[in-house]
This record gives structure tokens, sequence and C-alpha cells, in this order.
């Protein structure tokens, strides 16, 4: 599709990259898209990893609003969740980013700061300890 589309200078596909090359990616990005949704069939990724990556990696994200990406990306403030099966919301929300360099830096930011503060192994311990606590009440 990408040659017939003659879009191969804009569009390469990736596999088995390591950590160093998907940190240059990230470190020299100004925006991170997936565009993943459940299925017809209820599979779904789930809230993939890349999406905190690229969240602690100072980018603003859009994402598929189904299977917990919610509890990475606050839409309206480190990124947007979209029903991605809608091209043109999809489309709008790219150029949205695209043309508000400020908002998409503030983005970034926030996601990033939520990252670095709620995504700690030290803050999870602490609510799973809380969470256990409860139960044993």
């Amino acid at each position: 599709l990408i040659n017939s589309l003659s879009a191969e200078s804009y569009i390469k596909i990736y596999s088995n990259i390591d950590d160093d090359l998907l940190a240059h990616f990230y470190s020299t990005s100004h925006l991170f898209v997936l565009a993943h949704h459940q299925l017809a069939n209820g599979d779904t990724e789930g809230c993939p990893v890349v999406l905190s990556e690229a969240s602690a990696a100072g980018l603003p994200v859009i994402a598929g609003n189904d299977a917990g990406s919610d509890t990475v990306i606050e839409d309206s403030a480190t990124g947007f969740l979209i029903d991605v099966t809608n091209e043109s919301l999809l489309v709008d929300k790219i150029n949205f980013f695209i043309h508000n360099e400020v908002i998409r830096k503030n983005f970034g930011y926030n996601g990033k700061t939520k990252i670095h503060s709620s995504f700690t192994a030290e803050h999870v311990s602490k609510l799973f300890d809380q969470a256990l606590m409860k139960l044993c009440q």
C-alpha cells in the first residue's frame, strides 16, 4: 500500500528496533499517534506500554479510547483519546498539534509529569499497600 501510494519517503516500517533507536525516535519526535482500537471480536492491545513511554519522553499522545488508554492518557491534558475509526477526527487532532506548538509542548510536559509522578514504583507500591490495608480491615 505504501508503495502503491508513492509514500515511501513519508512512511517507514521498522521491526526489531533496539532501545537506543527507540529512544532516538522519542527524542526527535513531536507527537505520538497510536490508532489502536478494539476489534469486533473484543480483542485489543490493551493499554500499550508505548503510551507510557511516549508520555514519559514528553510527547503528546493521540490514541484510541478503548482498552484502558485513559489510565495513562488524560484526555485534553496529556493527549487525546478518540474513536480512531473516525478518520477525520484523527486527522483533525493530528493537525491540531501540528499547528499549535505551545499546546503540543504543554500536553507533552503534562504527560511527562504525570508519568514521572504517578507511575513510579514507589507511588504504585503505596497504592498497592493502601489496597491491601483496605482488604485486611
